[in-house]
């Protein structure tokens, strides 16, 4: 997951606003149990779009993920 991540902050730097970005990155730091990164991605994308499911979707199974490592 790590290359991906790479390439997503990559395309993220040249295109701020890119929403589906955001969303792939989520999920890939996600999958590396990177919470506050996991968030952060997910609200920016929200921010950008608040009328697409897929960042209160990311959001959602992180909470559940958190509470079920505690």
């Amino acid at each position: 997951y790590l290359p991906a991540l790479e390439k997503f902050d990559h395309v993220l730097e040249k295109n701020p606003d890119y929403y589906e970005g955001f969303i792939k990155r989520a999920y890939t730091h996600l999958k590396l149990n990177h919470f506050d990164e996991t968030f952060a991605d997910a609200e920016k994308a929200l921010l950008l779009d608040n009328k697409r499911h897929e960042g209160y979707l990311i959001k959602g199974n992180q909470f559940r993920i958190t509470i079920i490592m505690c």
